[in-house]
Formats: structure tokens, sequence, C-alpha cells
């Protein structure tokens, strides 16, 4: 089951056709660009960032090869009809490390151009994604700048980071400008399960010094238990980003939307509540990374974490966190739903809220 994945509903602008600058004639792949408006933001919110997976080009005794992106793509498609592909001899002329799953088996690879500053240079990604029994999804992502040099094109590298377990597909990408900020962000499957799936969204900005992380927050997630307990379905959106004086704005939408299936084959989807926050994450000159500024909030970095990342809501944060969307249900007309949510209550803990809950729909 493919989950849902956050889109920006902004307009999407295909990059143009690169040209190859090594010996290797092929084309890059496209990569989606979404331009944002730059604008004030209205107050909203913000979140600490949890680790990232990202490793920039390591230390290497010597000065590390100049190894074209395209050589790499060549010989993986050179290689394909091999029981499994080693590019070991690559990092080691690179200088950075073998992935864990240390070989491909069905290596799946691609070349995209990124714009991420001024004027028309463009650097290159290189995208390795091994959907076999090898790595079950590993995903090693390469960042190179083309340079000229007397004699033919050079390359160098500017980071990597892997990815491990992306197991359903291949993680989506796109690009984000605001005047003169430029991210690339990946969609990441970070945790799955049966009924459970959750995806992030991890910025980054390359520029000549290398890579580095900035910004993660949960992009979609699916929580399926059994009935009667709601099918939680969430996702977020870009809205827009802005730059003023030396603070940087980022403004996320955060949607929950609590169904349930039913019918004769459980195909039919009822919506019972949704609720939509807005979260604003911002950076001061000289901070590394993006957070959550609570005072801005529309919910706080608890109820981020709880309703749109790991692994819950149990029933008891479920009430707590959207007792006036249940109560409304109580003393509304819809009678089935009404029998659902007393269905629902007997599933939890008595509590203050189920009790008071309860009392209500008697009167």
């Amino acid at each position: 089951m493919k989950y849902l994945v956050a889109a920006l509903s902004l307009v999407l602008i295909f990059c143009s056709e690169f040209k190859s600058r090594g010996t290797v004639d092929q084309e890059p792949s496209h990569t989606k660009t979404a331009q944002l408006t730059d604008r004030d933001l209205q107050p909203e919110l913000a979140r600490d960032e949890g680790s990232q997976s990202v490793s920039l080009a390591a230390s290497y005794p010597g000065t590390p090869d100049s190894v074209s992106p395209y050589e790499i793509k060549q010989y993986i498609e050179d290689h394909q009809k091999d029981e499994s592909v080693s590019l070991a001899e690559y990092w080691k002329r690179l200088g950075i490390d073998i992935e864990e799953w240390k070989r491909y088996g069905t290596c799946e690879v691609a070349i995209f151009e990124l714009a991420l500053g001024r004027g028309e240079e463009t650097n290159v990604m290189l995208r390795l994604y091994d959907p076999s029994g090898w790595s079950m999804g590993g995903t090693r992502y390469l960042f190179f700048k083309p340079f000229a040099t007397a004699h033919q094109p050079e390359w160098k590298l500017l980071g990597y980071v892997d990815f491990q377990d992306q197991r359903y597909e291949v993680p989506e990408h796109r690009l984000i400008n605001s005047g003169e900020d430029h991210w690339l962000v990946l969609t990441i499957l970070s945790g799955r399960g049966s009924g459970y799936g959750l995806y992030h969204d991890n910025w980054y900005e390359i520029d000549d010094s290398g890579m580095k992380p900035v910004l993660s927050y949960p992009s979609s997630k699916v929580l399926s238990w059994r009935d009667p307990i709601p099918v939680l379905e969430a996702s977020s959106k870009v809205i827009r980003a802005t730059r003023e004086s030396n603070r940087t704005s980022v403004l996320i939408e955060f949607t929950a939307s609590y169904v349930i299936y039913g019918g004769a084959h459980l195909k039919e989807k009822v919506e019972l509540w949704a609720k939509t926050q807005s979260a604003v994450f911002v950076r001061s000159s000289g901070q590394e990374r993006f957070k959550l500024d609570a005072r801005q909030s529309q919910l706080s970095n608890k109820e981020l974490y709880t309703i749109y990342d790991g692994e819950g809501p149990s029933n008891s944060e479920i009430l707590r966190y959207n007792f006036d969307d249940l109560e409304r249900i109580a003393t509304g007309t819809n009678e089935w739903a009404k029998e659902w949510l007393r269905s629902y209550l007997s599933e939890c803990w008595k509590t203050p809220e189920t009790q008071r809950l309860l009392r209500t729909m008697v009167y």
C-alpha cells in the first residue's frame, strides 16, 4: 500500500535538460521545483530536529579522485545482468564509506540536475536505489559539482547521504526555492509496520562547502488498529517560506483525519472528523537547523510528535487532543456517529473525558 505523501499545492516547474559534462552522453531525470512566495508569515509554530542520516565527504588520506557521476551510472548499467554490483572501488576513490549493505542486488540508478544557487551553475545528484534483498531498499544519494580545468571537466564530491529500508518505492525528492534560499527535500520512509506507515520530509542545504540537514518533520502517516478505533491519516504541506532580516521561517500545514472503513469490502470511507494545524519552523542567523517556535504554535512539540510523528496516538491521547471534536459528535444529531462514539469509548479507559462524553450522550 502506498501511503499518502505530502504534496505542495504550488506550481511545479520542471528543470531544463542537463548537458553532459562527461564522456557519457546521457540526460538526467527531471526534478520537481516549487517556487514559494517570499512574504510575511502569520504567527504559528516550531520543533527540535531528530538526528539526520547524513554523511559529508569523509576525511581521506590524500586528495580524493575526480569521479564523474556519469561514469558510475554507466558502470552500473553495464553490470545490470550481474548477480550483484559492488561500487566499493568508486567509494574508495571518492574517500567515502562503503554502504552497510556493501553490494547492490538490483541497482536502479538515476542522475538529476539541481539548481541550488545563483546563475546557471548546477550541481548533480546521483541516486542509487536497491529494492532487492541485499539491502531491502537501501538508497544512497551523492552530490557532485562540476568545474572546468585546462584538460577536461572535473567533479567535486560535495557530500552524500544513505537511507536504509526504503523498500516500498524510490524516495521522492523536490527542490524548494524562496528568494535566495534553495533547499533539497527528500521524502523518506521512516517507520513501517502492520497498519502503520510514516514518512518524513528532510530538508538539506547544499553549496560549495558541502551539504547539511536543516529541517525534518513528518510528511505523512497512516495508523490503523481495529474497529472501532478510527484510522488516522495525517499529512503535511509547505505553505510558504520567508526571510526577514536574520531570521528565516517556513510555514507548514498539518492535517489529521480520523476515518473508519465499512461496507461489504471495507472500502467505504467515512470521515469522523479532521483537524488542520499550522506550524512555523524558524532559524536565526548562525543556527544550523530550523526549530519549532512553540510560542507561535497551534500545536505543541508533544502534540506534533504524538499525532503526526511516532507510533501513537493511544486512545487516551486521541481523547485528550480531540476532545472538542468528539464532544461535537456527542452533542450532534448524527445517531450513527453517536453509536460509533459509544462503541469507541467502551474501548477506552475510564477517565474524566470518557465519563463526560458518555453523560453528554445520555441527555
